[in-house]
């Protein structure tokens, strides 16, 4: 076996499905269920760019062509957010209202089995493409989570606001340029 194969070998296998379904109980009991003091901190601190510590994932290898375990770790998980996308001044409601809607889709996914649309890169990353999408007067912001390695020990799990252009329906719409051309 060389040496790529072994290291393939002795990966461990994350299932992504599993993790979403636990990040969304997470965000749920974190930002909808919880007082709202208390949730305001736990966005304070993502909003100033920390990071908040959920806890750890025990994941396990089994031997190959077996049901026994080879190898088991613990995973750290934590939570970040990338607001870099984000459009206009972030507040409280407005993040509660997009994690709303990115729990809304997410779990109607998770629930009828329906793809989660996942992409990858080389590095392990896994972005969930199921956007959950707010309007605040006349902006869109869109909220996606993504699962990122950090390190050999820990995961990421981090909401990320990307760009509303994107997606056709959520573009501005421009008047047009020759008032003569208009109906």
């Amino acid at each position: 076996m060389s040496d790529k194969s072994k290291q393939a070998a002795a990966r461990f296998d994350i299932n992504l499905v599993q993790v979403a379904d636990l990040a969304c109980g997470i965000l749920n009991r974190m930002f909808l269920k919880q007082p709202k003091d208390k949730a305001k901190i736990a966005f304070k601190d993502l909003k100033n760019g920390k990071s908040i510590k959920l806890g750890s994932l025990n994941l396990k290898r089994k031997k190959q062509d077996s049901d026994e375990i080879a190898e088991q770790m613990d995973v750290g998980v934590d939570l970040k957010l990338d607001r870099s996308e984000y459009r206009g001044p972030i507040n409280f409601p407005a993040f509660q209202a997009a994690v709303q809607a990115l729990l809304l889709r997410l779990t109607e996914h998770l629930r009828e089995k329906k793809d989660l649309n996942l992409m990858t890169d080389e590095r392990g990353s896994a972005l969930i493409h199921v956007p959950g999408v707010i309007r605040v007067d006349d902006t869109y912001n869109v909220l996606v989570m993504a699962v990122q390695p950090e390190g050999r020990k820990a995961i990421a799990i981090n909401l990320m606001f990307i760009d509303p252009d994107q997606y056709e329906p959520l573009r501005p719409k421009s008047a047009p340029s020759d008032p003569a051309a208009s109906p």
